[in-house]
């Protein structure tokens, strides 16, 4: 009974005496994880009322495509250097689904530019190329970090 207590507690309450749960890192992350998943809703619309509805007046999406990408690039650095200077971090959220998403939504943008022979807002190339850019970056630094520690 004795270990099974002390188990527990050791879940609750690691070593270092730092909060380690995940619900605690979860919540240390919520508010970018939101605001990226804002940013990111918002830009593709967006885009989408952009290519539809107007003639090379990239501004508006442009300026909410570097915000997202900045929010991104934060919540993403942000990851990485935890992961880098505790051993507890685990990543709960995938950033496949994000690169998922966006890919989906460049090959509609792709095919209905070519049916509608418009060109593709010039901001839209370049946040894909951003967000593939530093989801290559984060699993590459994933994939060595587990290397250094021998997972």
């Amino acid at each position: 009974m004795k270990k099974l207590k002390k188990k527990i507690i050791s879940k609750i309450k690691p070593k270092n005496g730092k909060a380690g749960n995940k619900q605690g890192k979860s919540k240390r992350y919520r508010l970018w994880r939101v605001l990226a998943g804002f940013w990111a809703l918002f830009s593709m619309v967006l885009f989408i009322v952009e290519f539809l509805f107007f003639d090379k007046s990239d501004a508006v999406p442009n300026t909410a495509s570097i915000i997202y990408v900045t929010i991104l690039s934060i919540y993403a650095g942000t990851k990485e250097f935890h992961r880098w200077s505790r051993k507890e971090f685990t990543s709960q959220y995938w950033g496949e689904i994000f690169v998922v998403c966006w890919t989906i939504f460049m090959i509609g943008m792709i095919v209905y530019s070519l049916t509608l022979t418009k060109p593709l807002p010039e901001g839209l190339i370049g946040t894909y190329v951003a967000i593939l850019t530093i989801f290559a970056l984060t699993r590459r630094s994933k994939a060595l970090y587990h290397r250094k520690i021998g997972k």
